[in-house]
């Protein structure tokens, strides 16, 4: 690791040397910030984060799907969208608003107020809620067959071995 840090610092030295004021200027405040950045992470850059919200994105693209297609392995800033069968043969999608438990505001903006009687069948379906780009990337290098996608998930720490399965 410390040749790493050392390399990286014989280039930035390097570049900082041979750039003009402008990129030495743009340099020193990008340093500044990425140092700051790292500082107030309090350690979590050390380790992988237990939220793989990106590989599950590539593996739900993978499958086909734009939902998860099952309940999430958390509660962690999922997108959740509710369907409902109504009696009189509508089916909506949305969700229940919180503070007011019979108001369901429907994907396209509209709220109705549904009662739990007036309800056949209701499901529900997760989606990825952050912006889809590191997916795309990750999704380009899984489905060039770089590694089995079991592999992949087990090393992200999604854990698809034991049953769990995709």
């Amino acid at each position: 690791m410390s040749r790493l840090f050392a390399r990286i610092a014989r280039f930035v030295v390097a570049l900082y040397a041979n750039a003009s004021r402008t990129v030495r200027v743009a340099l020193v405040i990008y340093l500044v910030h990425l140092f700051a950045f790292a500082g107030a992470s309090s350690g979590r850059l050390r380790t992988h984060s237990g939220d793989t919200h990106f590989s599950y994105l590539a593996s739900m693209w993978l499958h086909g799907r734009l939902d998860l297609g099952r309940a999430p392995p958390n509660q962690n800033d999922w997108a959740e969208v509710e369907y409902l069968t109504l009696k009189d043969g509508r089916t909506v999608a949305g969700a229940y608003i919180r503070s007011q438990p019979n108001v369901f505001r429907t994907i396209q903006g509209k709220r109705e107020t549904i009662l739990p009687d007036a309800i056949a069948s209701r499901f529900k379906k997760y989606y990825v809620s952050f912006p889809p780009f590191p997916a795309h990337l990750e999704w380009g290098w899984r489905s060039a067959g770089e590694e089995s996608e079991s592999q992949f998930l087990e090393e992200e720490g999604v854990g698809c071995s034991g049953g769990d399965g995709w």
